[in-house]
C-alpha cells in the first residue's frame, strides 16, 4: 500500500517511488518561486553528504555560468547536511537555487528551491527553514 496525501494505492511491491512534489506560493506571489522534492536511489554505502557534493560538482560541469555561492549547514533529524546555494544561467536567464539532500529509507530525498534571477536573503532563510523542518515518517 502506497500513501498519497489524497489517498492510497495498491502498487506492485517491486515498484519504486519516483514521485516529485512541487510547491509554490499562490498566483502572482510566486514570481517563479518553487520548492521541488525528488527521490533517487542512494547507491549502497554512499554517504548522503558525499552524494550531494558529487551532484553539485556534476551541475558545475553541466550548467552554464554555474557558481557555488554558499554552503549552509542544516540539522535534519539525526543528520547534519549542507544546503548548497548556487546560481547558473538557463536559456531564460539567471536561476538562483538552494539544493539539499537527506537520506530517507535508503534513498536520497532532494530538496530544490528555485527563484529566477535572485533570491533575497530573507527568502533564502525562510526556504532553508522549510527544508530543515523535514522530519522522516
Amino acid at each position: 500500500m502506497y500513501a498519497l496525501q489524497e489517498g492510497h494505492l495498491d502498487l506492485p511491491t517491486d515498484w519504486e517511488d519516483q514521485s516529485v512534489n512541487v510547491f509554490a506560493p499562490p498566483g502572482a506571489k510566486s514570481q517563479g518561486l518553487s520548492l521541488v522534492v525528488t527521490r533517487e536511489p542512494l547507491p549502497p554505502a554512499t554517504d548522503i553528504r558525499a552524494y550531494a557534493e558529487a551532484e553539485v560538482k556534476r551541475m558545475g560541469k553541466e550548467l552554464k555560468a554555474f557558481s557555488l555561492l554558499a554552503r549552509h549547514p542544516l540539522e535534519i533529524g539525526d543528520q547534519t547536511i549542507e544546503a548548497y546555494e548556487v546560481r547558473w544561467k538557463s536559456d531564460k536567464g539567471l536561476v538562483h537555487q538552494l539544493l539539499a539532500a537527506v537520506e530517507a529509507n535508503g534513498r536520497a530525498l532532494i530538496f530544490t528551491a528555485t527563484k529566477p534571477v535572485d533570491m533575497a536573503p530573507a527568502l533564502r532563510d525562510r526556504l532553508l527553514a522549510v527544508i530543515q523542518s523535514f522530519r522522516k515518517a
